[in-house]
């Protein structure tokens, strides 16, 4: 899997605890593919309105997708 945070980091210009959340996440196996765990965390990133994500057994907190994905070259 070589590392994923540096990748996303370099696509999307975030770090720090939102995109270590979405990564732990990708990891435990809630998220299915890199590429959506940078979509969830860029949304994060850039819309102010949360709302709730069930995965598994776990809550966490996190913002709606945009409607328009950017692309992302992950």
């Amino acid at each position: 899997m070589g590392q994923p945070n540096n990748q996303i980091k370099e696509s999307c210009g975030i770090s720090g605890p939102t995109l270590a959340g979405y990564l732990k996440l990708y990891r435990d196996g809630g998220i299915e593919t890199l590429k959506e765990c940078a979509m969830r965390a860029v949304a994060v990133s850039r819309r102010p309105t949360y709302e709730r994500l069930k995965v598994g057994s776990k809550t966490i907190l996190h913002t709606r997708l945009p409607r328009h994905r950017k692309k992302l070259n992950v």
